[in-house]
């Protein structure tokens, strides 16, 4: 049996993808989607602590070395201020929109539902403002 390049690529790529497939591993359908994401966050201990931030969307004026530029940003500063809590506190984001577009936040490593985190209009409220209480941090 003579093996060609093109029969040895093919083969090593299809085994990569039989082997990518294999780590997807197995969906339970009967569960509903964020499931699991949901019951991990109500089983995290709490401090009982709530801790109520504020975010707010707004047209600013930053210095680019001398050369001053309007952009959007979270407060008025690029990046805007880190929002920090304490891990076990419950975190309330009371978001105001002050832009002239709607606009929505992609929240980093947290574990929170689909309509807290996604597109203005679609699994977010479009317009100025809405108040976000995310799962224990």
């Amino acid at each position: 049996m003579n093996l060609t390049r093109r029969d040895f690529v093919a083969s090593v790529v299809g085994a990569g993808a039989a082997l990518g497939l294999v780590g997807c591993g197995v969906v339970d359908s009967r569960a509903p989607v964020g499931s699991t994401r949901m019951s991990s966050a109500a089983s995290r201990s709490s401090t009982g602590a709530v801790r109520r931030l504020t975010l707010r969307a707004q047209p600013i004026t930053i210095d680019l070395g001398g050369t001053h530029v309007q952009t959007w940003g979270f407060g008025e500063s690029v990046p805007g201020t880190p929002l920090r809590a304490t891990a076990g506190d419950r975190v309330v984001v009371d978001f105001r929109n002050d832009l002239p577009e709607d606009t929505s936040v992609h929240w980093h490593g947290l574990a929170i539902r689909n309509d807290m985190d996604g597109v203005p209009g679609v699994t977010t409220p479009s317009g100025s403002s809405c108040s976000t209480t995310g799962p224990t941090a």
